[in-house]
């Protein structure tokens, strides 16, 4: 039985979106591994990769929007890069985005 909450599940189905390379469902599932698996140490790694999964998603996804939506975008971006980069300090793809 997988519970609607299981950041497993959600990290599980990223993976398959990022298969058929569909950037939505990538996002909105790597978000819920975030939302889900927060505070959970066990989880840490997974979180750190969908952290990062969607920072460099919104990032891409930024160079094709303009005004306000390319401007929310990247501070979502660039505010999960900041939050990674605590973590994993010395990551320079990180440090790049």
């Amino acid at each position: 039985v997988i519970k609607a909450n299981d950041p497993s599940a959600y990290n599980g189905l990223a993976i398959v979106a990022q298969r058929q390379n569909d950037e939505a469902a990538m996002i909105e599932n790597f978000s819920k591994v975030i939302q889900y698996a927060a505070g959970d140490t066990s989880m840490d790694k997974i979180v750190e990769g969908a952290v990062n999964n969607v920072a460099i998603l919104r990032l891409q996804q930024a160079e094709s929007l303009e005004g306000a939506q390319k401007t929310a975008a990247l501070k979502e971006a660039e505010t999960l890069f900041r939050n990674y980069l605590a973590k994993q300090p010395r990551n320079t793809g990180a440090q790049q985005g």
